[in-house]
């Protein structure tokens, strides 16, 4: 994969902005709708969890964060899924590493999600500063402002975003491919997705899961094994300093899964590729 980011980058350039171009072609808004999306979906969760949710699982700022990270899962779903048969005439008629599709549809929802993450880091700064609710006091001239947002957890936020790349150019790659040979793929994908979404921690925090008395400890340990489980959990850490638990094996039970995912992923893409152009 290095490699097809070092020989074919020109190749790629031209993929990402051709993506970016035409998902906001012909758009009044263009651009704006990167933010715009996921703003409304997470306060419309914010009126929903606030409302239902008791004992802090789903605070607004927390919500923010969960669905902007989500955001950039469900591109990379929804785009990458249709990439391989929305380029049909392309991967007929020339011959290029097919896995640069999904490469360039992740790298583009990722250029978007560095977007989100700098609204969010902007919104936060706002939030804190007007009096909103502090979650660690900082000795500095921001004392109002968390210390996570002012230097304390922020050098986490780079690895997080990585291990997200990662395991979502995996989904693209995987999903890319069957759903050339297994077009039943699209209609499963739609349904599944739902499912992550509710079963990852977007619009609730981790916590909550945690702290169910009743919940089975072995369905709370497969829960801790999807690897959007310690992503999200990290981007709240590295963004509000949410506490991380750290020595949950689970947890990183999930982080191990979602490196080893694009790996097989790819090894499946690379098998199914042989035939694509003539399955097109």
């Amino acid at each position: 994969m290095w490699s097809l980011l070092t020989t074919h980058r020109e190749l790629i350039r031209n993929l990402v902005s051709r993506e970016l171009k035409s998902r906001y072609k012909g758009s009044a808004l263009g651009f704006a709708w990167t933010l715009i999306s996921p703003l409304i979906l997470a306060l419309i969760y914010v009126v929903f969890m606030t409302q239902l949710v008791a004992k802090g699982y789903g605070r607004p700022e927390s919500i923010i964060v969960g669905v902007f990270a989500w955001q950039f899962t469900a591109v990379c779903i929804n785009n990458g899924m249709l990439c391989i048969t929305g380029n049909a005439n392309l991967v007929k008629k020339v011959n290029f590493p097919r896995e640069t599709i999904p490469l360039s549809v992740t790298i583009s929802g990722w250029v978007d999600f560095l977007f989100m993450l700098a609204m969010e880091l902007v919104i936060f700064l706002i939030w804190f500063a007007v009096g909103g609710d502090v979650i660690e006091k900082a000795p500095s001239p921001w004392a109002e402002i968390p210390r996570a947002v002012a230097w304390g957890w922020l050098w986490l936020l780079p690895i997080v975003v990585a291990v997200h790349f990662i395991f979502n150019l995996g989904i693209a790659l995987l999903l890319s491919s069957l759903n050339v040979h297994y077009r039943d793929t699209q209609h499963l994908v739609g349904v599944a997705s739902t499912g992550l979404f509710f079963l990852s921690p977007a619009m609730y925090d981790l916590s909550l899961i945690t702290s169910l008395e009743k919940l089975p400890v072995w369905i709370e340990r497969i829960y801790m094994l999807n690897p959007l489980a310690p992503i999200f959990t990290a981007y709240r850490t590295a963004l509000l300093g949410h506490p991380y638990p750290w020595d949950n094996i689970w947890l990183w039970g999930g982080v191990l899964i979602g490196l080893l995912f694009p790996v097989f992923a790819y090894l499946v893409f690379r098998r199914l590729e042989r035939n694509m152009a003539d399955l097109l």
